[in-house]
């Protein structure tokens, strides 16, 4: 379906200049006919990898995020068409016992606009292991026809911990356009018993488990202003920046305006804490008891822990899926990564 600006901002403003005239906000195939004559700034995002699963013992790294390709000033006349191919999120997986499950790679979006095809490509699963490291995924690279590609936040990876059982976080969408590294989930890195890190916001790093007193440690989920904060004991109390530098999960009140005269989203917000769901475009991260909220287009933070039955991952919102993990009797599942979506901003001539 597609959705108008004016539903949600009332118009005004122009993701880089010009009043806007309509915005589609396309997140199912489809083809879109422009009422009339202007320039279209085109963003595309590919479909996102899955998490991953594991039960009994194994590791299993984060899941990464699709490509972002922008487009700038494609000029079209009344009754010209966008035909959008939305690339499908990574499907969920399931691990029953002893069971290690990497998650599904997401699908490729594609936008053909004027004569012209743009083409972002999908995030890719976690990747599950039974040996360390399970490194986590590259995000989607090398798509073409944008004026500018942002490669997709990468998995965080479980590189080092006396656990027999650990996941890590998801990566983040490069919406802020910043560079793959600062959007990719947290890794565990330890000598101590690590078993989840934080997910990535789309403008900081999740938090990493590291040290040697890592036994229930849970790092800060990375908000949009910068990385969460590591940890090697205990639950960190203070959320990832916002985009502004304020450690709370919601964003700045003067940015809501900028916000609506860009791409009409809300991404600005800080990173999770423990049991505290993240806010828009935070990293979450989770206490292994209490299921919380991913920010919009953030990443999931690896969910579970030893001895637990029957966990239940850190959903994807609009974003890469979340990896769990449960090493006693039952199951567990790696969370689905959300579809790609496709964005047309109309503006006058």
């Amino acid at each position: 379906m597609s959705s108008f600006y004016s539903d949600f901002f009332g118009g005004g403003g122009g993701a880089g200049g010009g009043g806007v005239l309509a915005m589609y906000m396309v997140s199912q195939s489809q083809t879109v006919t422009f009422p009339q004559r202007g320039k279209v700034d085109v963003l595309v995002i590919g479909g996102h990898g899955g998490g991953g699963a594991a039960g009994g013992t194994g590791f299993v790294s984060g899941a990464s995020t699709g490509e972002c390709a922008f487009a700038y000033g494609i000029t079209v006349a009344g009754g010209d068409t966008a035909v959008v191919t939305i690339g499908a999120g990574g499907a969920a997986v399931t691990a029953s016992g002893a069971v290690r499950v990497s998650g599904n790679n997401g699908g490729d979006s594609q936008c053909v606009i004027a004569g012209r095809t743009i083409i972002a490509k999908a995030g890719r699963g976690a990747v599950a292991s039974t040996t360390k490291p399970a490194t986590g995924p590259r995000g989607g690279f090398g798509g073409t026809g944008g004026d500018v590609h942002i490669e997709g936040g990468p998995g965080g990876s479980v590189i080092a911990t006396s656990s027999v059982i650990a996941v890590a976080g998801s990566g983040a969408v490069g919406i802020l356009q910043t560079m793959p590294s600062q959007r990719a989930g947290g890794d565990i890195n330890t000598t101590g018993a690590g078993e989840r890190s934080a997910g990535a916001g789309v403008g900081g790093k999740g938090g990493s488990v590291t040290g040697s007193g890592a036994a229930a440690a849970v790092p800060t989920g990375g908000g949009s202003g910068g990385p969460g904060v590591d940890s090697n004991s205990g639950v960190v109390s203070v959320p990832g920046p916002n985009f502004i530098g304020q450690l709370q999960q919601a964003s700045p009140a003067p940015l809501l305006q900028y916000v609506a005269s860009q791409w009409g989203l809300d991404v600005f917000g800080g990173g999770g804490t423990g049991a505290l769901s993240a806010g828009p475009g935070g990293g979450s991260s989770s206490n292994g008891s209490t299921v919380v909220t991913t920010g919009y287009m953030g990443g999931p933070g690896g969910n579970g822990q030893p001895g637990t039955t029957n966990t239940t991952p850190l959903a994807a919102n609009g974003g890469a899926g979340g990896s769990c993990m449960a090493s006693g009797a039952g199951s567990t599942s790696g969370s689905a990564g959300a579809a790609g979506l496709v964005i047309l901003v109309l503006k006058e001539a």
